[in-house]
């Protein structure tokens, strides 16, 4: 918060690091918090890793409080509209053809300014939820193997203990592989950022 008080972009751009690796451990439980078991185990893991994603390379840009409760009740708030997009998704693929309403006849009216405003808004957000998608994709090309590893098991969610488990590694080594994968991340999206 004194980092961005100060408009010191490299300060804040290093402490937003440090929440990302600190948050990490916890976005499981504030998803499953969020959705208190609507969501089935595949929707949840696909709600962490949305959620990590998103606070990652999105909350950064967003977050304009200056507390760490605030922070928090940000990620809350993050975590709960994730699992809302994800359970919307799951139900409309159960019960919708995507051939539904193209043959109706058209009745001559028109959406709302709401609505239209709501599917633009919509658009943009999974718009970019896809450009950043893509970007993730092509920056973990330029991490090290075992880095890439790490990263995406806690991209999809991963305990630490699961990670150290899965990859015969020691805790400390985990954690040193996760942050400095997640700092390569970062330092790229900075980069990324500055030639759009």
């Amino acid at each position: 918060m004194a980092a961005r008080g100060a408009g010191d972009a490299d300060a804040m751009r290093r402490w937003w690091e440090e929440l990302v690796i600190t948050i990490f451990d916890r976005m499981d439980g504030l998803v499953g918090a969020a959705h208190k078991g609507r969501l089935d185990d595949e929707e949840h893991d696909r709600a962490v890793s949305l959620a990590l994603s998103r606070f990652t390379f999105n909350l950064i840009h967003t977050f304009e409080g200056v507390s760490m409760g605030e922070l928090v009740n940000a990620t809350k708030t993050l975590a709960n509209f994730i699992c809302m997009d994800v359970q919307r998704s799951s139900m409309a693929r159960r019960t919708v053809s995507l051939d539904h309403g193209w043959d109706a006849d058209d009745d001559g009216g028109s959406s709302s300014a709401w609505e239209a405003a709501e599917s633009q808004r919509r658009f943009a957000l999974d718009e970019h939820a896809r450009d950043m998608d893509a970007f993730r994709e092509e920056a973990m090309t330029h991490l090290s193997p075992r880095q890439r590893e790490v990263v995406d098991l806690t991209f999809q969610g991963a305990e630490i203990e699961e990670i150290c488990d899965r990859l015969g590694l020691t805790r400390d080594n985990a954690y040193q592989l996760r942050s400095r994968g997640l700092r390569k991340l970062a330092q790229l999206l900075r980069d990324h950022e500055d030639a759009s």
